[in-house]
């Protein structure tokens, strides 16, 4: 029987980090949305029902939209660790409402601060992790896949095992 009360971060980069941008119509923007997909229905299928992310602008939000996308098929859940109150402020109106409308269909949001501050993105990649079993994640070489090793949780590529 799987385990289903496992729970996956999924962190990526964001859309500054990204060499095609804001450009979501880019094949490797779209590519990367298909795999992204396609990773979570094969964590899905060993056992993991439950996502979590921040919903920073980029591939946390593409993951996000792509868990809400994958529940008319899976039995899946999203959860969201927002790193502190008003994260959408500075996103364009049409991301703005992306943020709200994935928001407004999670099965769990959690806010870390009320304000921004310093360390509120490393406080809620941290609250994801120790609350995670797997991180999946397109850089190993960061600070949470550092942190989650360090923890003991099994972290995937998000292109590749990593």
């Amino acid at each position: 029987m799987k385990n289903t009360s496992q729970f996956c971060t999924i962190v990526g980069m964001t859309v500054s980090e990204l060499h095609f941008g804001m450009d979501e119509e880019h094949l490797d923007c779209i590519a990367l949305k298909l795999c992204l997909a396609n990773r979570i229905a094969e964590v899905h299928a060993g056992g993991v029902m439950n996502f979590v992310c921040n919903c920073e602008w980029g591939v946390p939000l593409w993951t996000a939209e792509a868990v809400i996308a994958l529940k008319s098929t899976f039995d899946i859940r999203l959860n969201i660790v927002q790193p502190f109150e008003g994260q959408a402020d500075r996103y364009s109106k049409e991301v703005r409402e992306r943020f709200f409308n994935v928001h407004s269909r999670a099965d769990s949001v959690i806010t870390v601060h009320q304000k921004y501050c310093e360390d509120c993105y490393r406080d809620a990649d941290i609250r994801m992790i120790d609350n995670s079993d797997i991180l999946l994640t397109d850089d190993a070489d960061s600070f949470i896949a550092r942190y989650a090793v360090g923890n003991g949780k099994r972290v995937v590529g998000i292109y590749n095992e990593m």
